[in-house]
């Protein structure tokens, strides 16, 4: 159960640091990988065994935390807003959307795109919809059916980019990173976001 047990640090370790407020903790347990390649299979789609593995442990993870600004003083910065999102969709929710009907669309993807963009949006579906608020995701690309084993970020701030991992990598940083928000663009872009993380990475690792 190596990725449900690492979902399940990520919400003891944070649940322990005493100067965040927790909230919207969810951890829904997979159905096995037999059913997720049956699933995949009457779908259709190819998968990597990494995916499979993944989503047979674990349906669903969703968390939110934030500093509480009285607690956290002394370290804060600017009075900046630290807080962070996980929010791992269900596979299904990840390949059909809103509904079977709708999909993603005008969500990841609008009809009045230039058929290009409109191409591209439609292969994206959600692993991590960490900010939906503003479209910012770490996502799956599908093509031709097939699963892309890498993940890749998207959102409304940057075009489509491989974050160069998969899913265990990705959630050995969420481990690291306690799903701070805006730590998927730190690590490609670089810049104040990647600052600000560097700076309150150790107090979230204590």
């Amino acid at each position: 159960m190596k990725y449900f047990s690492t979902l399940q640090r990520i919400q003891s370790e944070l649940e322990e640091i005493v100067f965040l407020e927790v909230k919207k903790n969810h951890l829904k347990a997979g159905p096995g990988s037999k059913e997720i390649r049956n699933f995949l299979a009457n779908l259709d789609i190819e998968a990597p065994d990494e995916v499979i593995e993944f989503y047979g442990e674990v349906h669903s993870f969703s968390i939110e935390w934030r500093a509480m600004k009285n607690s956290m003083a002394k370290y804060l910065k600017n009075e900046e807003l630290i807080a962070g999102r996980i929010n791992i969709l269900g596979l299904e929710q990840s390949l059909f959307g809103i509904n079977k009907v709708k999909g993603w669309k005008d969500v990841i993807w609008y009809e009045d795109m230039e058929s290009d963009d409109l191409e591209l949006c439609q292969s994206i579906h959600p692993f991590d919809f960490y900010f939906p608020d503003q479209g910012e995701m770490a996502c799956f690309q599908i093509l031709k059916n097939e699963i892309n084993e890498k993940i890749f970020l998207y959102g409304d701030e940057s075009s489509l980019c491989s974050m160069n991992m998969g899913i265990r990598e990705y959630l050995d940083l969420l481990l690291q990173t306690k799903g701070m928000l805006f730590w998927q663009q730190s690590l490609i872009f670089g810049g104040e976001k990647k600052k600000q993380l560097e700076y309150y990475m150790p107090l979230l690792n204590r």
